[in-house]
């Protein structure tokens, strides 16, 4: 399970904290998820050339599921 405290202790971003509250409340809608989502994964970007297989997965989940 996510720990939010443990995000909010490696970013230390409030804006971090309140977006995943938001998502957690279902404010957000799937696609403004994603481009959260989308986002935090460009600011590993320079890791991403070997990438884990983990990655690999969230990227295609990202990629590959339907807009709505």
């Amino acid at each position: 399970p996510f720990n939010r405290s443990v995000a909010f202790a490696e970013y230390g971003e409030p804006q971090m904290l309140l977006m995943l509250r938001a998502i957690e409340l279902g404010i957000l809608d799937r696609t403004i998820s994603k481009l959260f989502l989308l986002v935090m994964g460009f600011s590993t970007a320079s890791d991403m050339v070997q990438p884990s297989s983990n990655d690999k997965n969230l990227w295609k989940g990202i990629l590959l599921s339907p807009s709505q």
